[in-house]
């Protein structure tokens, strides 16, 4: 079981790094910095300006937090049963 267990993780980690190694190179993490950190730098600068506990804000960010978590989906490592599992074990 411990074997099983151990070859799903690795051909799942393999998975994602070939992915990880596509998508996120440096000059693509880089960008994301400095742009999270203009993102940030803005939002530091205007949160003073915003008016406190208006009607809508609770509204947008249960918006925000449903299409956020929507996006995405939880990675399982479920794969078809094996045969040996399936078999009954009456002796």
């Amino acid at each position: 079981m411990t074997d099983l267990i151990k070859s799903r993780l690795n051909k799942n980690f393999k998975k994602q790094m070939h992915y990880l190694t596509l998508v996120f190179n440096d000059f693509f993490i880089l960008a994301l910095i400095f742009l999270f950190g203009a993102l940030m730098f803005w939002y530091a600068q205007n949160i003073k300006k915003w008016p406190n506990n208006l009607w809508f804000y609770k509204p947008l960010l249960a918006l925000i937090w449903t299409a956020t978590l929507g996006i995405g989906h939880f990675a399982t490592l479920f794969d078809r049963a094996d045969e040996h599992f399936l078999f009954n074990q009456d002796n």
